[in-house]
């Protein structure tokens, strides 16, 4: 990671202010919450939880009780925590003060925005104003979702802190209070995995305080691998998401700016899914944003199984094509068939980036590395070796998405081959 942060030139200045508002989303990866995630022995970022939760308000749509347009429930969940950038993140059984805690997040909800043309910035405000109020059905649904994950979490992680902190039922209940605003099959599950968590010894009991409960947290995860709900369907769609969580620990190539590591496949996914809502009026043609979406939350998932296999790693790159369907036929089929059909078509959709949503979607995930190497100085080009032809034709598939971006991709590869980030070709 390099301690000053080089500055890119762009003659657009709308384009300017969109990839200053792309590359300061890097910071939300730095910013840790309470949630102890299933694969790795550490909590969960908020780029993180956002990719996650995004993906399952996906997954889970059938149960959103009222009908919710998807798309816009996903963009908030895309952009619920961005404000933690400023305000960090508060823990919802800390006591906070709910009025200095809305102020502060108004704050830099106006600060972060802002960087955003006047337009945008209005758009991702009221989005997030609106998560805020849960008021609409979008709202509601949206942070029913954002409180179900670290409640599901809780159950899976095999560790958990509620018995040390003096949290009991009573509490959870006042924060799971919008579960009473969606489905009835959602609002059974959070009732239902509240009467484990209390079986397990893993909550307090608000009518016995004086008791210490067993806190049996592993013997909860080892039931909850396994645990089937009376909903079949609703099962197939928790045991998926949780499955999810293993995208955590896959890691790309991608050094990050904010924090001195490499980015992972959830993180770069969730960047991924931010720049298309940010940049779709680039695209060539008029794509299909809910789309693009739904490919972005998805497009790497089938690394669970298969791994990352750089592009410049040619020994990596042998099988990859096997062991990434061998993936999606598993990881896909864990869902109910006919969605689980419908998540693989538009993998192989993406994979095949013929269609106009693909292009857009395969721009996405050139463009956004290249931002990185930029940014870094080019750290990773020069441990791979990598010069400026292996650039230019690694992403040349920009131009298919997007014309105004392959504009602006080859100005960074110019700045970068000046700057010395990058290997000039003879």
């Amino acid at each position: 990671m390099t301690t000053e942060m080089p500055q890119l030139k762009i003659n657009d200045h709308r384009l300017e202010k969109q990839i200053a508002f792309v590359m300061e989303m890097d910071k939300l990866k730095a910013v840790d919450r309470m949630t102890k995630i299933i694969c790795e022995d550490r909590v969960e970022n908020d780029a993180e939880h956002s990719w996650h939760v995004a993906l399952m308000a996906l997954v889970l749509e059938p149960y959103a009780g009222e009908k919710v347009n998807i798309e816009r429930v996903i963009k908030m969940l895309l952009v619920h925590d961005v404000v933690e950038i400023d305000a960090g993140d508060t823990y919802i059984y800390a006591g906070a003060d709910a009025a200095e805690q809305f102020e502060t997040e108004r704050k830099a909800a106006n600060r972060i925005f802002g960087l955003l043309p006047d337009n945008q910035a209005q758009e991702l405000t009221q989005l997030w104003q609106e998560f805020e109020a849960r008021e609409t059905a979008e709202a509601k649904f949206a942070k029913a979702i954002d409180r179900l994950s670290p409640y599901i979490y809780y159950g899976f992680a095999g560790e958990g802190c509620w018995v040390d902190q003096g949290v009991d039922e009573a509490m959870v209940c006042g924060q799971m209070v919008s579960m009473n605003d969606v489905s009835v099959d959602l609002k059974n599950l959070y009732e239902t995995l509240l009467k484990t968590y209390q079986d397990f010894g893993v909550v307090r009991d608000s009518k016995n305080p004086t008791i210490e409960p067993e806190n049996q947290h592993k013997q909860l995860a080892d039931h909850m691998r396994t645990v089937q709900f009376t909903n079949v369907d609703l099962t197939k769609r928790i045991h998926f998401v949780m499955e999810m969580d293993k995208l955590k620990s896959i890691i790309r190539q991608t050094q990050l700016v904010s924090v001195d590591r490499l980015e992972n496949d959830a993180e770069h996914s969730w960047n991924l899914a931010i720049m298309a809502v940010i940049l779709k009026e680039h695209a060539n043609m008029d794509v299909n944003l809910l789309r693009v979406l739904k490919m972005l939350l998805i497009h790497d998932i089938v690394e669970i199984d298969a791994g990352d296999a750089p592009i410049h790693d040619l020994e990596a790159q042998k099988g990859k094509e096997k062991r990434e369907i061998d993936a999606a036929n598993r990881l896909f089929g864990m869902l109910p068939s006919d969605f689980g059909d419908e998540l693989k078509l538009l993998w192989e959709e993406f994979e095949a980036h013929k269609s106009d949503d693909a292009q857009f979607a395969r721009a996405m995930d050139r463009l956004s590395p290249l931002l990185y190497s930029f940014h870094t100085k080019g750290v990773r080009w020069t441990y791979f070796d990598v010069n400026e032809d292996k650039v230019r034709m690694r992403n040349g598939a920009i131009q298919d998405g997007s014309q105004t971006l392959w504009a602006l991709a080859k100005t960074i590869i110019e700045q970068c081959v000046e700057a010395g980030y990058l290997k000039r070709c003879a």
